[in-house]
């Protein structure tokens, strides 16, 4: 591939993720993630199975319930592909009034890093955690893997300290301030 080719890629691949978090995430069509999604994507789907399912048997048995992310019912897409979908529907449940801002967005090849912020009013369930009215700031760094214009897989890094906290699920103190990172844009 030429450099300019290169670049186009670079260029089209960015649009694409601008497009999922405006589509997606902030106009709220969850229905429109297999436009952004590959049916063979992995998602994290791993990632978000374990935050889905609570690990504590004994808060399981309590609830009566499996996951701590209801699903949105049965899906064509594999297991990874809909827990993506399910998790991503979740936090906007939580979270009605979330909208993502991108603060910084880099592209090569086939991998697109986005570093965006976020805050919500915590209105709805978030992983067992009842809803506080608190608003939640959120930092996050997710790294992209596009293929023939669609997600195959993601990783997200987030600000869990900050969350946690802002959640009141954490102290404030310096050290919990300095690992949230709440000076960010």
């Amino acid at each position: 591939m030429n450099v300019n080719a290169a670049n186009v890629n670079n260029v089209d691949n960015k649009e694409i993720i601008r497009n999922f978090f405006e589509t997606v995430v902030n106009n709220r069509n969850i229905g429109a993630l297999p436009q952004f999604v590959a049916a063979d994507g992995t998602c994290g789907g791993k990632v978000f199975r374990e935050m889905a399912v609570d690990p504590d048997p004994t808060r399981i048995a309590a609830r009566g319930v499996e996951r701590l992310v209801p699903s949105l019912g049965p899906s064509t897409e594999p297991s990874d592909v809909a827990d993506f979908r399910d998790f991503t529907a979740h936090v906007l449940q939580a979270f009605p009034d979330m909208k993502v801002n991108i603060q910084s967005i880099i592209a090569e090849g086939d991998t697109v890093v986005v570093r965006w912020t976020a805050t919500g009013t915590h209105r709805g369930e978030l992983l067992g955690t009842r809803a506080t009215g608190r608003v939640v700031p959120m930092t996050n760094v997710d790294i992209f893997t596009l293929k023939d214009g669609k997600i195959v897989s993601v990783q997200s890094h987030p600000d869990a300290t900050g969350v946690l906290q802002a959640l009141g699920h954490l102290p404030s103190t310096p050290l919990v301030q300095a690992l949230g990172q709440r000076n960010l844009p």
